[in-house]
C-alpha cells in the first residue's frame, strides 16, 4: 500500500516528499559504493602509497608518482637500497623521493654511448627488481625465474643443491641484489648467477643500477656519524661546507691534509667499509711480488693457501686490473699489501670515476661539456651518473604499459596463487558443488515429509533441528572431529559438505513455504495416480524455485566464506579452500594485495546475488501472498 495517495503525490508537499526519499536513497547508495571503490583503488596500490585515500590512485594520473612507483619496484620496495645506488634528494621514503623535473635527453644519450663503448664489469652494476615483497614480485623477477627454471631443467632440487638453500617451491626462490661493495662478499659460481648477469646485460639501462661509491660512502660512513637528513653536524666537522648531501662527491684519491676529518673518513672507508675490489694503487707488479715473497717465503706455501690459483713462480703473479673482481682466495693478501704502502698511492675505481674520465677525454673543458649536454657542472669531477634521467626517460616512454602493470599487479599475484597454480579455487568449487547438492536434496525431502504428512511429534523434531542453532560451532568441533576421524573423512571435500545437509533455519523456512502451497494440487495428482516422488518433484520443487534459490544462496555464502571447518577438517595443503588460502595469504602480503585478494574472493557472491536477487525477493514475498 503506498504511503501517499495519487492526489497527495501530485501536490507540492508530496513531490517534495518523493524528492527527499530519492535523495536519501542516493546518499545511501553512495555510502555503500564509496567503500567498495576505495577498496578497489587500494588494491592497485603498493607499499609506497597504501595509506592514500583517494578513489583514483595518484600514479594513474601523475607522471612523477608513476616514476616513484617504478623506482619502488626497481629497488625492491626498499628505500635504503635506493639510497645506496641512487641520489635520492631529501626524501626518507619513495613517496618523497626527488624526481627530475625534466629528463636531460642529451645527458642520457651520452651515458648510453658510454655504456656501449665501455662495457661495465659485472660487479660494477646490479639488476633491480629481483626480490620479493611478500608474494608481490616485479616483471623482472618473473622473467628471471623463468630463465632459472629453464637453466635447471625445472629441477628445484638441483638449484637447492648448487646454492645450498632449501627452497620448498620455486616461488620461494629469492636471488636478491649482489652485495658487491660489502667487504666480505664472495661470488658463488652458479647457473643462477649466470642467468642474472645475462638478464642484466639484456634489459634496458633503466633496470640497471651502477655501483655508486659516493652514496656507499655516505651510507656506510657519513650518515652513521652525522645523520642522513641534516648537514649541520657534517659542516661543523668539515672545513668545506655543503648545502645538502646531493652536493657531496667522493674523491677518487685521499683528500689533502687540509681536510683532516674527510681524510680520516676516506681512509676508514677504503680499509673497513668497501670491498677491496674497488680499491687500487699505483704500485708495480714487482712490489706486489716482493711483498708476497717476503710473506710466504716459498711458492709452495703460497699455493697451499691459494687453492685454485696455483702459480709456478712469484713472477707469474700480477696486481689486479682496475675492472677485475678480487676473489676471496687472494683478497687477504691484497688487502694487507695495500695497508703497507703509502695511502697517497691508493685510489678508488668504479663506474662514476670511469664516467668522469670518459667525459674529460671527450670534452676538453667543463664549459664545452655543459654546452653540449645542457648541464651546469662546476667541474668535470662533479659529474654524477645520470641514472635518474635514464629512469625518467624510460618511464615517460612506457607510461601506459607501466600504469597497467602496476594497477593489475596485485590481482595477478592473487590469481596466480589461488587460481592458476593453487588448488584453492578448485577445492572451493567442489566444496560448493557438494554442499549445494546435499542442501537442495536432503533438506527439501525432509521438509516435504514433515509438511505433507505432519507426523506425530513433528514440532518436537523441528525443535531439535532449530535448537542446534543455539550451540556455537566450537562446542561441536571436537566431537565432530572424532567422528570424522573414525569415518576417515578428514581431508576430504565430501566430508566438509556433509554438515551442510541440514540447517535448522533453512529447514524451518522450507516447511513454512511448503505449507503455503495449495493442497488441491496434491489431491488432483493423487486422483491421477501420481507417485509421491512425482508430486514432490513436479509440484513441490517446481513451485518452490524462489525459496530454493534462497536456500542455495544461503548455503553458497556459508560455504564460500567457510574458514574454521576447512581449516580443522581439511588441513592438508592440497585440500585447502579459498577462505583458508586468503587467511594464509594475508599473513605476509602487503595491505594492497590483501584488498585485491578480498575483492577477487567476493566476486562470485556479488555476481550470484546480482543475477538472483529477483528470485530471492520472490522467495521472501510469495509465502506472504499465498
Amino acid at each position: 500500500m503506498p504511503v501517499l495517495t495519487k492526489i497527495e503525490a501530485k501536490s507540492p508537499k508530496g513531490k517534495l516528499f518523493h524528492l527527499a526519499i530519492i535523495v536519501a536513497l542516493f546518499v545511501g547508495s553512495v555510502t555503500m559504493i564509496y567503500p567498495f571503490l576505495l577498496m578497489f583503488s587500494s588494491a592497485m596500490r603498493s607499499k609506497m602509497d597504501e595509506k592514500d585515500m583517494s578513489i583514483v590512485p595518484v600514479f594513474l594520473k601523475d607522471d612523477d608518482e608513476l616514476n616513484r612507483k617504478f623506482l619502488e619496484t626497481k629497488y625492491d620496495f626498499n628505500f635504503v637500497t635506493a639510497r645506496n645506488y641512487r641520489r635520492v634528494g631529501k626524501g626518507i621514503d619513495f613517496k618523497n623521493i626527488a624526481i627530475p623535473a625534466k629528463a636531460n635527453k642529451s645527458l642520457a644519450a651520452e651515458w648510453t654511448k658510454f655504456i656501449k663503448k665501455n662495457k661495465l664489469p659485472n660487479h660494477w652494476q646490479v639488476l633491480g627488481g629481483t626480490l620479493h615483497y611478500g608474494p608481490v614480485v616485479s616483471q623482472v623477477y618473473d622473467i628471471y625465474l623463468k630463465r632459472v627454471k629453464k637453466a635447471y631443467n625445472n629441477d628445484l632440487k638441483s638449484l637447492c643443491e648448487e646454492l645450498g638453500i632449501p627452497f620448498a617451491v620455486w616461488d620461494e626462490f629469492d636471488w636478491g641484489i649482489p652485495l658487491w661493495t660489502s667487504t666480505r662478499y664472495s661470488v658463488m659460481k652458479s647457473k643462477a648467477m649466470d642467468e642474472y648477469i645475462k638478464l642484466m646485460n639484456e634489459l634496458p639501462l633503466a633496470y640497471r643500477s651502477p655501483i655508486n661509491l659516493t652514496t656507499t660512502f655516505l651510507t656506510n660512513v657519513i650518515f652513521i656519524k652525522y645523520g642522513n637528513t641534516n648537514v649541520t653536524k657534517y659542516n661543523l666537522a668539515h672545513k668545506i661546507k655543503i648545502k645538502n648531501y646531493d652536493e657531496f662527491q667522493l674523491p677518487q684519491k685521499i683528500p689533502p691534509k687540509t681536510q683532516p676529518c674527510l681524510r680520516e673518513e676516506w681512509k676508514d672507508f677504503v680499509f673497513n667499509s668497501i670491498n677491496v675490489s674497488f680499491v687500487r694503487s699505483d704500485a708495480s707488479d714487482e712490489e706486489y711480488q716482493s711483498y708476497l715473497k717476503k710473506t710466504y717465503k716459498s711458492i709452495d706455501k703460497l699455493n697451499h693457501y691459494r687453492i685454485g690459483f696455483e702459480v709456478k713462480d712469484f713472477t707469474d703473479i700480477s696486481l689486479p686490473k682496475d675492472d677485475e673482481w678480487i676473489t676471496s682466495t687472494i683478497r687477504f693478501d691484497y688487502e694487507n699489501f695495500l695497508k703497507q704502502i703509502d695511502i697517497e698511492r691508493i685510489y678508488l675505481v668504479g663506474p662514476e670515476f670511469m664516467w668522469q674520465k670518459y667525459l674529460a677525454r671527450k670534452y676538453k673543458s667543463v664549459k664545452q661539456l655543459n654546452s653540449a649536454l645542457n648541464t651546469n657542472y662546476m667541474a668535470i669531477k662533479d659529474c654524477t651518473m645520470p641514472i635518474s634521467h635514464i629512469e625518467k626517460l624510460y618511464v615517460d616512454s612506457h607510461k601506459s604499459e607501466l600504469r597497467k602493470r602496476y594497477a593489475l599487479r596485485n590481482f595477478k599475484v592473487v590469481w596466480k596463487g589461488a587460481v592458476s597454480q593453487g588448488p584453492a579455487v578448485k577445492n572451493t568449487l567442489l566444496y560448493v558443488f557438494y554442499a549445494l547438492l546435499f542442501a537442495l536434496t536432503v533438506q527439501p525431502l525432509a521438509a516435504y515429509a514433515l509438511s505433507r504428512y505432519q507426523p506425530r511429534g513433528m514440532w518436537k523434531i523441528l525443535f531439535i533441528f532449530v535448537a542446534t542453532m543455539a550451540f556455537p560451532p566450537m562446542v561441536t568441533t571436537i566431537p565432530m572431529f572424532l567422528i570424522y576421524k573414525k569415518l576417515h573423512l578428514i581431508n576430504t571435500i565430501v566430508g566438509l559438505a556433509l554438515p551442510v545437509c541440514i540447517n535448522g533455519y533453512l529447514l524451518f523456512l522450507l516447511i513454512g513455504f511448503f505449507d503455503s502451497l495449495p493442497k488441491h494440487f496434491y489431491e488432483a495428482a493423487t486422483i491421477d495416480g501420481a507417485s509421491e516422488f512425482r508430486m514432490f518433484w513436479q509440484i513441490t520443487m517446481m513451485m518452490s524455485k524462489p525459496i530454493l534459490a534462497v536456500v542455495a544462496l544461503q548455503t553458497f555464502i556459508g560455504v564460500w566464506a567457510s574458514f574454521m571447518m576447512p581449516l580443522i577438517f581439511a588441513p592438508a595443503e592440497e585440500k585447502q579452500v579459498l577462505a583458508v588460502w586468503v587467511h594464509q595469504f594475508q599473513l605476509d602480503a602487503p595491505t594492497s594485495a590483501v584488498f585485491a585478494c578480498i575483492l577477487i574472493a567476493s566476486i562470485p557472491t556479488m555476481v550470484i546475488f546480482m543475477f538472483a536477487q529477483r528470485t530471492i525477493m520472490r522467495g521472501i514475498a510469495v509465502p506472504s501472498e499465498k
